[in-house]
Formats: C-alpha cells, structure tokens, sequence
C-alpha cells in the first residue's frame, strides 16, 4: 500500500538535514506535517519554508495535542531521546527514534513495554538493520561455516576532535550527553553483530579516555558461545572501516563501515564466491524508512517488536561496556 505515511519532526540538526531530502521524494510516501525545535527556532522556519512544512512547534504538548501525524520522528539530543518518545508514546502516538534510543537498559525497556502497552510502533533508526546486503549477509551465514571469529572497526576522525583538544566539548565529546566512540560510532558494530547472532554471553571495554573522561577509542570484547567477536571504533583517528566474519569454510568482508553496507564480499574456500552491491543510486538511510512504511501499512506489529527486541539487547550491552 502507498498511501503516504504523516510524520512530525522533533529536531532541527544534521541528521534531519539528511532525512528530510530523502524522505520528501514522491516514492518514499511520507508526508511531513510539522517539525518541532526547542531553541533552533530559527533553523525550524528555514526547514519548513525548504520543505513546504506547514507547522513549525515550539511546544511539544501542543504538537502532541494537535498535529495528527502518524509517526513523531525524534532526532534532537541523545540525551532528550527518552524523554520525549516517552511522552509519545503515553499520548499513543508511533514514533521513530535515532540511535541510540536512549543512554541506559532500563529506560530502553520502559520505551518498549510502553510502545506494546499502547499498541504503538516503536523503531529505533539504525539504518543497517533494514539494508538488503544485511539481509543477504545473514543468509550468507550458514555458506561460510561454523562462525570463529568476527571483527569491525568503524574510526572516523571527528571534524570536532580539533575544537576537543582546545578544551571546546561539543556534545559528540561529551560524556554527560551519551558522546564518544561507543555511542556515536561502536554503536552500529554492535547492532550489526546483535541483529546477526543475537545476545551475546558476556562483554567488555578497553577505551581509551580523553582529558574528561570521554572515551575517544575504544574496543569492544563481545563473547558468544561459539566464537569472539572484536568491536572497535574511534573519533580522534582515521582507519579503514569494515567487518569480517570468519567461519572455516570461508568468510564474508564489508569494506565500508557497517553504517554504510554499500557492499559485502563472500570467499569460500579463499575463492571469491559472492558480491552483494546495494541497489546502484541507493541512500543508505532510504531502506530503513522504505521498511518501516512497509511494515506500519501491513500492519506487521511482530516485525516490529524484533526489530525492538535488537534495540533492548544492544542498550543492555553498552550500557554494561559503559560500567566496565
């Protein structure tokens, strides 16, 4: 089904800049009726005179109050994440939530059972989860063997790390605001090991700390029962970003960071058996959105609630690799 889904937008930041684009053209079939900003007032006008919004809010009870969306589509602050989808929720209002979906376990979980309470959709937008080449990856699985061994590294050197280093904390460095290498980056390493091979046995963090505690880099020790699984990220130095899955029959490698999904390689035997390519033209943030109109419209609350599932496991990994 194509009709348009509604959709309110609370925030006013990068992220929005690159979904409101994409999810405004003719074959995404979303309609946005609003967007929502606490101070960047002025950044709100200016998206809805670019996207012909109609509603600019300021209050987020009146949003809730009167706009009709859909779905509240939450992309502020990490740390105001909870907050508001809970109030979303309470109202019986759909919302999606930009990783992570909160900074603790228990938060996570009340978001959840508060979304099933309700009957509401709740989806966490970790765009690797709904890719076509991840799907392909997890059905590649049984071709390379048992499983021994899986290592990602996704580094990226933060355009802010320089403001970092003269004592300038943007929220990406600051601890207090959920930032660093684990939850801005490590987080999708984990996503894509969790949605592949489930929940972990144990876990552990090795980071390395900035002058405030932030942890810059870090490498993240996921232990399942059959095989380890290596997480590494970091935001004060560049690297070439991948994954490999190693099984004794053969492997499969992402030369991009997991984030991204352009392209995965399957070897069995040493030989090149497999190139998945993401479909040519493709956004990467386009799957995740295409999937949840799709999954809303049929009405398919038990996709949902796998895909939530995903969500509570990795929020209770970080938050144990945070403690560790």
């Amino acid at each position: 089904m194509d009709r348009n889904i509604k959709i309110s937008v609370v925030g006013t930041g990068k992220i929005v800049n690159e979904v409101l684009p994409l999810i405004t053209r003719d074959d995404m079939h979303y309609t946005i009726t609003s967007v929502y900003a606490y101070r960047n007032v002025d950044n709100a006008r200016c998206l809805a005179e670019a996207f012909d919004i109609e509603k600019v809010y300021t209050d987020y009870d009146e949003l809730l109050c009167d706009d009709t969306a859909d779905f509240i589509y939450i992309a502020n602050v990490n740390t105001a994440h909870y907050e508001y989808a809970l109030k979303a929720l309470e109202s019986g209002r759909n919302v999606i939530v930009e990783k992570p979906l909160c900074t603790c376990y228990d938060d996570a979980y009340r978001l959840i059972d508060t979304a099933q309470k309700n009957h509401c959709y709740i989806f966490e937008a970790v765009s690797l989860l709904y890719n076509p080449v991840y799907d392909e990856i997890a059905d590649a699985l049984k071709k390379i063997g048992k499983i021994s061994m899986v290592t990602a590294n996704y580094s990226q050197l933060s355009s802010r790390y320089k403001m970092y280093c003269d004592h300038v904390v943007a929220p990406a460095f600051d601890p207090e605001l959920a930032g660093g290498a684990l939850m801005d980056l490590n987080v999708y390493n984990i996503n894509f090991l969790v949605g592949l091979f489930g929940r972990p046995d144990a876990s552990s963090y090795f980071p390395r700390l900035g002058y405030n505690g932030v942890d810059l880099a870090g490498a993240a020790v996921l232990k399942y029962t059959d095989f380890p699984a290596v997480c590494c990220s970091a935001k004060d130095s560049d690297a070439p970003s991948g994954a490999v899955i190693q099984g004794d029959v053969g492997y499969i490698t992402v030369d991009s960071p997991v984030s991204v999904l352009a392209c995965a390689k399957i070897y069995i035997d040493g030989k090149l058996d497999k190139v998945i390519d993401a479909p040519v033209g493709s956004h990467r943030l386009e799957f995740e959105f295409k999937k949840i109109h799709d999954i809303y419209m049929r009405g398919d609350y038990d996709a949902m609630i796998a895909k939530s599932n995903i969500s509570l496991w990795v929020m209770e990994i970080l938050e144990s690799l945070r403690k560790s």
